[in-house]
């Protein structure tokens, strides 16, 4: 398994793991992180949730929310899984 298809598979186990511990899990530095999961993102393998509305009542993830403030939030696409083997 290559570096991009455990990254992936990372993020599809704990998609609310910030750059710093996906970078420890996998032994890399946080600026290499970062750049895979833009590279990632840009590439159409990730989708980002930075972003998120304001109907957090209704979000399966809300209970990792401040509600000041949205955590960054991954999720694969269906070419994201396809490269992981999922």
């Amino acid at each position: 398994m290559n570096i991009l298809e455990s990254l992936l598979r990372a993020i599809h186990l704990r998609p609310l793991a910030s750059i710093e511990q996906l970078s420890e899990e996998l032994n890399i530095s946080p600026a290499l992180a970062g750049m895979l999961v833009a590279d990632l993102t840009k590439k159409g393998y990730l989708k980002s949730y930075e972003d998120c509305l304001t109907v957090c009542d209704h979000c399966p993830v809300s209970y990792a929310c401040d509600r000041q403030g949205h955590p960054k939030i991954w999720s694969l696409t269906d070419k994201g899984r396809e490269l992981a083997g999922r």
